[in-house]
Parts: C-alpha cells; sequence; structure tokens
C-alpha cells in the first residue's frame, strides 16, 4: 500500500494514491474470496457456515492490511470504511460462484 500523505506535512491526500491503494484492496479481497470459495466447497461447508466461513476471511484480509499499514489508516486512505468495506459485496458474489460450482 501506498503512503497518500503529502511529505510536505500538510493534509492533502494524493487522488492516485489512494486510487491505487483501493485497488489493490479489491484485487486482493477478490483473490482471497475465489480461494476460500473453493476452500469452502472442498470442506463441505453448507448454509450458515459457508457463509460464517466468508465473514472470517474477509475480516482475516481486513486485519492483514491493517497489520500491513501499521493501523496507520489516515496516512493510507481518507477514511477508515475502505479497509473493512471494499469489495465486501463483489467478493461475496465470487466466494459463492467457487463455492457452489461442481467439482466432478
Amino acid at each position: 500500500l501506498f503512503s497518500c500523505k503529502m511529505s510536505t506535512g500538510q493534509e492533502n491526500i494524493s487522488p492516485d494514491l489512494l486510487t491505487a491503494n483501493n485497488r489493490i484492496i479489491y484485487s486482493c479481497r477478490m483473490f482471497v474470496a475465489t480461494i476460500a470459495g473453493a476452500a469452502a466447497g472442498t470442506l463441505g461447508l453448507t448454509g450458515l457456515q459457508g457463509l460464517l466461513y466468508y465473514v472470517f476471511t474477509s475480516a482475516i484480509v481486513s486485519l492483514l492490511f491493517l497489520l500491513k499499514m501499521r493501523f496507520s489508516i489516515q496516512s493510507h486512505f481518507s477514511s477508515h470504511s475502505p479497509i473493512w468495506t471494499e469489495g465486501v459485496f463483489q467478493g461475496l458474489l465470487s466466494f459463492v460462484l467457487f463455492w457452489t460450482y461442481p467439482c466432478s
């Protein structure tokens, strides 16, 4: 992830770097959602168990991003919400696709 704060100490945030950070979170979340969906299908998780598995993996991805940023969200994003919400519903669609796709 890129630091979006200007090095001059001003509170300006670079829109290009914000977009790049959102794109990184989105692509990582999509990748993890497809792998988690395939794993949930392989493990035989059905119904609420599979949904909770997706929520768990999505939360782990968010926590890993927080660790990567050393919990300094303000220097990478304009608000806290992209860490938790960026690509979650699109990831859910990818998760369900790979979760329910028949392997045989």
